[in-house]
């Protein structure tokens, strides 16, 4: 789960060797690939770009929109 820079939490679902998104508002929707820690959002035209220490940990994502940006952070 991430609280958002926007204000609400988005949760992020590992289900049938896919990865989902849920969010309020917004339908459940699986997140395609581009790369290790890059994930695309069709519905919102998005990239999810997570965010690692250096051991790996996943700690927080930028959400890049053709709007703005937005920043989360795992809780």
């Amino acid at each position: 789960k991430y609280k958002l820079s926007i204000g609400f939490a988005m949760t992020l679902e590992l289900a049938d060797s896919q990865l989902w998104v849920d969010a309020p508002e917004t339908a459940r929707e699986a997140i395609t690939p581009l790369d290790k820690d890059v994930f695309y959002l069709p519905s919102k035209e998005a990239r999810i770009i997570f965010k690692r220490t250096e051991d790996g940990e996943i700690t927080g994502m930028t959400i890049v929109t053709p709007g703005p940006t937005f920043t989360g952070k795992k809780i």
